[in-house]
């Protein structure tokens, strides 16, 4: 099953803060460049015309809407505005200081970049802060605007992005010939074309995320939905479960949809509500039939027992175990549909407060309401591995989605999206049974008398391509390898809550090359470690998921959730007429 965290939204805009500094020293007399009545003060000049110009830049971007931000990811029609010609250049004639003004690039669907010829089917929002009379705005530009709106002042910001990129982020990086610069601005573009669509503040996510992960590898649902868990608008517990809501908990790409005439379980709802101080946790599945040239897409349907198709997921225990809260092991295997049913919370109010039944692990869920405005609907859908591979090309040529690029339209107007923030008391050890060989594609000895066995022996690893002999290697020292056809250096220590767990750290760089670690790939990049552990007799692979880092789940109302679908049953029909042979 393909999975996902979750997403989130900010907005693209300048601080209230720095708005009330503007006004403080200002008095009364309106921003920059917004043509304010000097009659009042005879002693003043009045405030000359200047012109601002540059080029909005993924490459060059013609027929591109030039503006200045509203505060609401929005143009503000008092200003001036242009449009960019063939080569992207604007100019735009303006009154007064405008440095620090937010510009906004606003890109439609079906505009082709003149640089790479590259025809973008999901419109996306590029910004820039005015630093000058001359300001391009691109992809980097975007990146500052961003950090300064979350909170960095601008010169921090642009040395950020200029650590980032190599670049001054205001610089043309077509014209320099920079290739590393272009193709980072390339997989950003992808990122929020992908994410974020016509949602400036959607998009502000995105950017963030890139900055602060160290660049577009590192970006993830997870990581994007972390950059608004904090500041998204607060909401009460009550208020948001007032009614159900659902999160897409993934969908099964492992069906050949041409070669069979259903296809039960293909997209999975978690459904939420809440009664008094239960909270009512369901799964349901929509399947499809298969016509002559089309999809006939079925109703959701409740499964029965919930949770029996998380088997195919990482972040839930399949058959194996789990670490208790008081450092044991569970003593029986754990099953997914022990997550689902109903739960009695301690506090159900402001947030809701829980414990794990099967851990003891306390935890609290706090909520966050946004409008999903202008998102695209594809963004919904779980896809738990990077839009980009390292070299730049999109993950769906490698391992990835058949159905969310034939995913059309945008989240319409008005449409809740509620961030459920769970936030674990402590660590979490999971050890998934069922779903180990794609954690990593690691042999572990089948006869062990200790978790000490594993140290100082070559655990063979499969890699992509080739059959040379490869292996983890953890070493007494504390160091952790791997040599073979792919050579890794990490390290490695006991857990602290339980000696017979070995966490181990590895560059997520580490995995680019071995067979079936897609997954892995993106546990690791959502701060999550490898674990070794010796249970009941026997060795497993499984996670560390740190309790520094929350979960948050993206949820919709039945309204949300409808839109979700009814783009998902189009696109399966879309993929399905370019893919004769079949979809998985």
């Amino acid at each position: 099953m393909k999975t996902r965290p979750g997403r989130a939204t900010l907005q693209f805009a300048l601080s209230a803060t720095a708005s009330a500094m503007l006004a403080a020293c200002g008095g009364g007399g309106g921003s920059p460049g917004s043509g304010a009545d000097t009659a009042s003060n005879p002693g003043s000049s009045p405030a000359a015309t200047t012109t601002i110009s540059g080029k909005a830049i993924d490459g060059y971007l013609p027929g591109v809407k030039i503006c200045f931000d509203n505060g609401q990811g929005a143009c503000d029609s008092t200003l001036p505005s242009a449009t960019t010609d063939s080569s992207g250049s604007y100019t735009l004639k303006v009154t007064g200081d405008m440095t620090g003004k937010h510009l906004l690039a606003i890109v439609p669907a079906g505009t082709t970049d003149a640089t790479s010829g590259t025809t973008f089917q999901t419109p996306f929002v590029l910004g820039a802060l005015v630093a000058g009379d001359s300001q391009n705005i691109t992809p980097l530009t975007s990146m500052v605007a961003a950090q300064v709106a979350k909170g960095l002042s601008q010169d921090k910001a642009s040395a950020a992005v200029q650590q980032l990129t190599g670049v001054d982020p205001n610089t043309d990086y077509i014209a320099g010939g920079n290739s590393n610069a272009s193709t980072l601005a390339s997989q950003v573009v992808s990122l929020l074309t992908t994410y974020a669509g016509s949602s400036a503040s959607a998009s502000q996510n995105v950017l963030n995320a890139v900055v602060d992960t160290g660049g577009t590898a590192g970006v993830t649902q997870a990581a994007i939905s972390s950059e608004a868990a904090a500041a998204a608008p607060h909401t009460a517990a009550t208020t948001a479960l007032a009614s159900p809501l659902y999160a897409v908990d993934g969908y099964l790409g492992g069906a050949n949809i041409a070669g069979s005439s259903t296809f039960s379980n293909y997209l999975l709802r978690d459904g939420f509500s809440l009664v008094g101080s239960t909270l009512n946790h369901s799964q349901d599945d929509a399947s499809y039939a298969k016509a002559a040239t089309s999809i006939v897409a079925g109703d959701w349907t409740a499964l029965s027992p919930a949770g029996g198709l998380d088997s195919y997921r990482l972040d839930v225990v399949n058959g194996g175990f789990e670490l208790k809260a008081n450092g044991t092991w569970t003593p029986a295997p754990v099953t997914p549909d022990m997550a689902y049913g109903s739960a009695t919370l301690s506090s159900a109010g402001d947030t809701l407060a829980g414990t794990d039944p099967v851990t003891g692990i306390g935890y609290t869920v706090s909520y966050g309401k946004v409008d999903a405005d202008g998102q695209p609907l594809a963004s919904a859908l779980p896809v738990p591995r990077l839009p980009l591979m390292p070299d730049g090309t999109d993950i769906g040529s490698h391992y990835g989605s058949a159905i969310q690029p034939y995913m059309q339209g945008s989240f319409a107007s008005g449409t809740a999206e509620y961030l459920a923030t769970t936030t674990w008391a402590q660590d979490r050890i999971i050890l998934p049974a069922g779903s180990s060989a794609y954690i990593m594609p690691l042999t572990l000895p089948t006869s062990a008398a200790s978790i000490n066995d594993v140290i100082g022996k070559a655990l063979p690893v499969s890699v992509s391509g080739t059959t040379a002999s490869t292996a983890l290697t953890l070493n007494a020292d504390g160091s952790a390898s791997i040599a073979g056809a792919v050579s890794v250096t990490g390290s490695w220590k006991p857990y602290a809550g339980n000696a017979s767990a070995l966490v181990v750290t590895l560059p997520v760089t580490a995995f680019d090359e071995l067979d079936g670690t897609g997954d892995m790939q993106t546990q690791l990049r959502l701060g999550r470690s490898l674990v070794i552990a010796y249970v009941n007799g026997a060795l497993h692979q499984g996670l560390l998921i740190p309790a520094s880092r929350p979960d948050v789940t993206a949820l919709f109302d039945a309204n949300g959730m409808g839109q979700i679908k009814a783009s998902f049953d189009k696109a399966i029909t879309a993929a399905l007429s370019v893919n004769a042979a079949g979809i998985y």
